[in-house]
């Protein structure tokens, strides 16, 4: 059977809305999580839960605040739905993962989702997936803007 290679569906209102915040928060990380559902190995967006940087005060690092995830995760669990990933920005406005990134990325079923941000315009083209099976980086996945 052939394997399937997934795709990565976010509304466009709510890549805007995670845009808007990415420009705000500009020249620090904005973070967040994504919500949603995961069909026939295409992760579907439906949700999103901004979080405050508790790593903004580093230059190139992000953390997700800890309470956050649990309301999401709760949210989730009563909607029938999962968590699918979670966003961050790069202020030097690359939207491709970093060393750093490759070093936290211990979650392997979340997706990452990039945005490179050079303080006014975002690029949101770069999705990635942690290693499964390999340790040669990041995995490309297909972003669609429904």
């Amino acid at each position: 059977m052939a394997r399937v290679e997934p795709r990565f569906y976010i509304p466009r209102r709510l890549l805007s809305e995670i845009e808007s915040r990415v420009i705000k928060a500009h020249p620090t990380e904005d973070c967040g999580l994504l919500s949603g559902l995961v069909l026939d190995g295409s992760y579907l967006v439906d949700g999103l839960w901004p979080s405050n940087n508790l790593l903004a005060h580093l230059p190139g690092r992000f953390e997700v605040d800890p309470g956050v995830r649990l309301q999401a995760e709760k949210a989730c669990r009563a909607q029938g739905k999962r968590m699918l990933g979670h966003w961050h920005s790069h202020p030097n406005g690359l939207a491709s993962p970093s060393a750093i990134d490759l070093a936290q990325a211990y979650e392997p079923d979340l997706i990452w989702l990039i945005l490179g941000c050079n303080g006014e315009k975002v690029v949101s083209e770069a999705t990635f997936l942690p290693p499964r099976t390999t340790d040669s980086g990041f995995t490309s996945v297909a972003l669609e803007i429904v």
